[in-house]
């Protein structure tokens, strides 16, 4: 969403106080960055909440004095996230929704960069366009937390790949090569563009009546999205980071598919003819296999990067929803599995980390 090196630029053009809705953004990473732990002592430690309290505080007097800014929009998504990553789904869902709004008054919706572009303008164009998408993305990551039916603020926009294929034209005309961190996270951001759009599907999906149609939107789209997974895993080669993201919005994507199947499959397929309720048992086999698939990748996934407290920063918050999502998988299982304890204890202490992680109550262990 945000490039260090303009940021670094930005502040280095600016030796007066900076405006009023870059302040709010350098605030709000302070806010999504910040806990008590991860710092040095200080006799006069700042809390989680009150530092929360008066970033809003102080977004709520500049949103009222000056017009949405780019800037100010990053900001506000940054709050955004931290409200969900901190248990407010309906805040931050409500606040999300802000941010889109602000994003349309700013036309940072029409934002595409392209090649003919001069250099600043290009990057410019580029912001607008990253930020846009990171809005779309968390505007249905939320969703998922809260209810599934509520409207969207924002649609996705009909040609999914035109922002990476300009993108590619213009590393191909630049004079300046990209170091190889900033392509791996290009060709990471592709993946969670894509994996957004496909989360959209799962999302529409749900609201198809009829329930055979409804099965077989789902089931097509369960097919898509765990080949697109095998393919980014394969991709990201173990690299952590922007790659989390797609992979986790994927798992997300393929648990709203199989927990709908689990819940409706049985009282769905009673009502149908006897030719249909001889496929009742193999799709419930099939939607509990891969739960338990899913399961497995999120204990491994939940071991490795959450053994201490500053590498839960590097998975997206939105994977502690996952996780709690596979326990609540394992908790109503009819049948549970030998090493299901052992997985549900483990990823119940995954859990508790990131809670305290993110200003939660709970002890972390």
């Amino acid at each position: 969403m945000m490039s260090r090196s303009r940021i670094n630029r930005y502040l280095d053009d600016h030796g007066a106080p900076p405006p009023p809705g870059f302040s709010i953004l350098l605030l709000s990473m302070c806010l999504m960055t910040y806990h008590p732990d991860l710092v040095p002592p200080s006799a006069n430690s700042l809390d989680q909440e009150t530092l929360y309290v008066t970033t809003k505080t102080l977004f709520g007097l500049v949103q009222a004095s000056f017009p949405p800014s780019l800037h100010l929009i990053q900001a506000t998504m940054i709050m955004a996230t931290y409200e969900y990553a901190n248990g407010k789904t309906n805040d931050a869902f409500a606040s999300i929704g802000l941010c889109a709004r602000m994003g349309y008054a700013a036309h940072i919706d029409n934002a595409h960069p392209s090649q003919k572009m001069e250099a600043e303008e290009y990057s410019e164009n580029e912001a607008k366009a990253n930020t846009w998408w990171n809005i779309l993305m968390c505007e249905r990551t939320f969703l998922c937390e809260t209810d599934l039916k509520h409207p969207l603020s924002t649609k996705l926009p009909r040609n999914t790949t035109s922002h990476r294929d300009d993108e590619t034209s213009k590393e191909r005309v630049s004079s300046t090569p990209k170091s190889e961190t900033e392509n791996i996270d290009a060709g990471g951001f592709a993946c969670v563009m894509q994996a957004t759009y496909l989360l959209d599907q799962v999302i529409k999906a749900l609201d198809m009546t009829d329930f055979e149609s409804r099965y077989n939107q789902l089931h097509g789209l369960d097919h898509t999205l765990q080949t697109v997974l095998a393919v980014i895993m394969d991709q990201s080669q173990g690299r952590g980071g922007i790659y989390c993201t797609a992979i986790i919005i994927l798992l997300r994507a393929l648990i709203i598919i199989h927990s709908h199947n689990l819940t409706y499959i049985t009282t769905e397929l009673n009502l149908n003819p006897e030719s249909i309720l001889k496929e009742k048992d193999k799709r419930l086999e099939s939607s509990h296999a891969a739960m338990k698939t899913i399961a497995t990748m999120v204990d491994e996934i939940s071991t490795t990067h959450t053994s201490v407290l500053s590498l839960v920063d590097r998975i997206p918050p939105s994977f502690v929803y996952v996780i709690r999502e596979v326990i609540k998988y394992i908790e109503n299982a009819e049948f549970r599995v030998d090493e299901w304890d052992d997985v549900e204890s483990r990823l119940s202490s995954s859990s508790r980390k990131f809670e305290y992680r993110w200003g939660g109550r709970q002890i972390y262990a």
